[in-house]
C-alpha cells in the first residue's frame, strides 16, 4: 500500500475517485432484484478501504462494504477493523474482525447478523520480471445469528505494477481462490478475479475488478459481481 503523502493534485484525484464510488453506489441500488434461488445473478461491490501506516511494519485497516448477499437474497452491509503486520518482504500476517448484517429489502429491521473474527498469513515470491506471486491463507470464524461455524480460504494472486509520472501506477492482477466451509464439510467456493489497481496519489487508490464465482451451497451457485474499491491511505 502506498504512505502518507499529500500532493497538489490530490484533491483532483479525490474528487474523481470519490465520483467513481458514487457511480458504484448508485449503480448497486440500481442492480437487478433477483429472486431466491435463482441459478445465476450479476452484483455491483461497492468499498472503501481505509489504511493507517503506523511504522514501517504495522499498519491498520478499516473496510465499509455493501453488496448484494452472497448466500441469502438480501442487501449485506460489511464493517470491519484489521491490525496488519509485515515480518520482511516475503511474509506478512493480519488479525481482524468484521460484522455483517442483512437490512430486508421490504423495511429496515435485520435479517440476520454475522460476527466474524479472522487470522491471515500471506506469503509473497519475486520471479522476476515486476511480477509478485502472493499465497494468502487465511481462518474466518463465523457466528451467524448465534449459530457458529468456520471457513478456510486460500487465495492466489498474480500482479504486475507499472509505474508512471509522480506517484502515479497501474497494477493489473488476477487471482483464484478456494473456499473450505465446516457447515457443509466440503471445499464449496471457487472465485476467480481480475482488476486493475489505479494509484492517483501517495494517497488515493482505486481498485476496479471483475469477480466469478461457483458455490454449489449458496442459493446462487453462480455469481458475476462488479467491484470498485475506493482505498484511503493516511
Amino acid at each position: 500500500m502506498p504512505t502518507i503523502a499529500w500532493q497538489g493534485g490530490g484533491w483532483r484525484s479525490v474528487r474523481g475517485c470519490l465520483a467513481w464510488a458514487s457511480l458504484a453506489v448508485l449503480l448497486a441500488a440500481l442492480a437487478p432484484r433477483s429472486l431466491a434461488g435463482q441459478d445465476e445473478r450479476v452484483e455491483v461491490w461497492p468499498e472503501v478501504d481505509v489504511w493507517v501506516q503506523l511504522s514501517p511494519a504495522w499498519k491498520l485497516y478499516f473496510v465499509a462494504a455493501v453488496s448484494r448477499a452472497r448466500e441469502v437474497d438480501y442487501t449485506e452491509a460489511l464493517l470491519g477493523g484489521h491490525l496488519d503486520y509485515r515480518f520482511n518482504r516475503h511474509l506478512s500476517a493480519r488479525l481482524g474482525y468484521r460484522f455483517l448484517w442483512a437490512p430486508s429489502e421490504i423495511g429496515d429491521s435485520t435479517v440476520y447478523t454475522e460476527h466474524r473474527p479472522l487470522a491471515e498469513a500471506t506469503a509473497r515470491a519475486y520471479p522476476g520480471l515486476g511480477v509478485v506471486l502472493l499465497d494468502r491463507n487465511r481462518f474466518d470464524l463465523r457466528v451467524i445469528d448465534g449459530e457458529t461455524s468456520w471457513r478456510y480460504r486460500n487465495r492466489v494472486r498474480a500482479e504486475r505494477t507499472f509505474f508512471f509520472s509522480g506517484a502515479r501506477s497501474l497494477n493489473p492482477y488476477g487471482m483464484v481462490e478456494f473456499g473450505y466451509d465446516s457447515r457443509f464439510d466440503v471445499f464449496n467456493r471457487i472465485r476467480l478475479q481480475v482488476g486493475a489497481e489505479v494509484q492517483f496519489s501517495r494517497r488515493v487508490m482505486l481498485d476496479t475488478y471483475y469477480v466469478r464465482q461457483w458455490d454449489d451451497y449458496s442459493s446462487v451457485p453462480r455469481l458475476n459481481a462488479l467491484g470498485f474499491a475506493l482505498n484511503l491511505t493516511y
